[in-house]
């Protein structure tokens, strides 16, 4: 007969106890394991909203109480990318472009609340992180500091013009997504080498280009041709006298890939249909120039000759000539504007001046002698930003400046409204592939003259601008008649082969 004492049973049923609880506890444990690999997938996805994480809090106070390892902290989606100084200007970070600090990066969730904040900065890319978001469609801004730095100054920096991914400071992407990067672009710092580039010089023909007809006028008045030409190689671009007549300051636009001239008054060459006050803009169109009348300065009141109202043109009424034919004296009251006789501001047109049609026979224009250098126009220059063209006055001798229209860009986005609120919410996508079309208005309030039309790009995105240039996905270039002051009337198809029930 065996005693069992009652220590012994005790004793037992402890043990039992023990390996029962020990039992349910790693079940608890193995179950809470499989919860927090579940809740951190669903972190990383996105799908746990902001407000849950204090529960899943609770949740790891108690695997830890449970003897849990906890091995890794939850990662939660980000945006990553890098802020870089964009010197050649093409919206793409090529070799030796550096990153720039200092640059506000924010983030607004499909609420437009703004869930991650971040800073550029740093030697390495990516130069900023985002993260607290989730993985669902967000909308990064870059900003710019107020205060300039020695790395970045909104006063100078601005966005790029080439055909890259980094031509706005707004983006819509996912809230995991990287490689969001934005470039800062300084048309100062502009300069991609010899190649491609080109040289514009003005020609002089001796006679009066004007004419129907005229074989002065049909020969080279303006040509351009590759930096990198040399020996006899001929001009690839030549436009002839017709329209420019006698220039001689230029100016090259790089935001509108234009070139500006300036009238000039030589002895014996002709001026052009805006007389000696005239600006013209030149566009290069394959092996010649658009020429474009641009701006009239004696007809905007800002005179570079004399006035209507002075002495006729001609030898013995604007000038004298003297016995041996060597001086010329200019006549007629004093111009207040110069303090010269009015005779010196007396230009006289192409015939008036005796030039000839044929650029082989001699002529005589004996005023424009003394007048060169002292009537018309002298240089013209560009500001490095495209804002502003300086123009010399040499009969006031005063510098103008005119303000350019930079070039016009009439663009946006159709993108899928889901919430149907009008407004471009971070989770709402583009739709590619929509034809818009751009109208003309002919008389008030009527829209009947189709000017272009292009096709959405993948984001939904569409501009026509009359920036010169190559076409691509949802930009059309070179719409040249985009001009300032004018409406327009933008058309969208009513239907497509969308399925979203709507769309902006």
């Amino acid at each position: 007969m065996v005693h069992i004492s009652t220590s012994m049973l005790v004793g037992v049923a402890k043990a039992a106890a023990l390996v029962c609880f020990q039992a349910i506890l790693y079940s608890l444990r193995r179950c809470l394991l499989c919860i927090r690999v579940v809740l951190s997938r669903w972190f990383q996805l996105g799908f746990m909203p902001a407000n849950s994480r204090p529960h899943f809090l609770y949740l790891k106070w108690l695997l830890l109480l449970s003897g849990t390892p906890i091995f890794s902290v939850v990662m939660e989606a980000q945006v990553s990318g890098s802020v870089f100084r964009d010197f050649n200007g093409n919206g793409v970070r090529d070799a030796n472009e550096p990153l720039v600090p200092g640059v506000t990066i924010h983030v607004y969730d499909a609420t437009n609340t703004l869930c991650g904040v971040a800073t550029s900065g740093g030697f390495t890319a990516p130069n900023y992180t985002a993260p607290g978001c989730g993985a669902g469609p967000v909308r990064v801004e870059f900003i710019l500091p107020n205060t300039p730095t020695v790395c970045v100054n909104k006063n100078l920096d601005g966005l790029a013009h080439g055909n890259g991914t980094t031509l706005s400071d707004v983006r819509f992407v996912n809230g995991n997504s990287t490689n969001v990067d934005f470039g800062i672009f300084d048309p100062t710092l502009y300069y991609l080498g010899s190649s491609g580039v080109e040289v514009y010089v003005p020609c002089y023909v001796n006679g009066d280009p004007l004419p129907s007809g005229s074989d002065a006028g049909d020969l080279d008045w303006f040509v351009g041709f590759p930096y990198t030409n040399s020996g006899t190689t001929p001009p690839a671009k030549k436009v002839n006298g017709s329209v420019i007549g006698a220039v001689w300051g230029t100016a090259y636009s790089k935001q509108a890939q234009r070139i500006f001239v300036s009238a000039f008054l030589k002895r014996h060459i002709g001026l052009g249909t805006l007389g000696s006050g005239g600006i013209y803009m030149l566009t290069p169109t394959g092996s010649t120039f658009t020429v474009t009348p641009f701006y009239d300065m004696d007809a905007n009141g800002h005179r570079t000759r004399a006035a209507t109202t002075a002495v006729a043109y001609g030898s013995g009424s604007s000038f004298s000539i003297d016995v041996a034919g060597t001086i010329a004296t200019f006549l007629g009251p004093i111009d207040p504007l110069t303090g010269q006789p009015e005779g010196l501001g007396v230009i006289g047109s192409n015939s008036d001046r005796g030039l000839p049609t044929t650029p082989s026979l001699p002529s005589y224009d004996p005023a424009a002698f003394d007048q060169t250098g002292k009537v018309g126009l002298g240089d013209i220059e560009i500001s490095d930003d495209g804002r502003f063209l300086f123009v010399m006055n040499l009969y006031s001798r005063r510098l103008f400046r005119l303000e350019l229209d930079n070039p016009i860009e009439i663009g946006n986005r159709v993108w899928n409204d889901l919430n149907n609120n009008g407004i471009q919410d971070a989770n709402e996508p583009g739709i590619p592939n929509v034809s818009v079309t751009l109208w003309k208005e002919t008389s008030p309030g009527n829209f009947t003259a189709i000017i272009d039309s292009v096709l959405t790009d993948t984001a939904g995105r569409y501009i026509f601008t009359s920036a010169s240039g190559t076409s691509s996905a949802g930009i059309t270039r070179g719409v040249a008649q985009l001009l300032p002051n004018m409406t327009y009337q933008l058309r969208f198809p009513t239907s497509g082969w969308w399925s979203e029930p709507n769309y902006s």
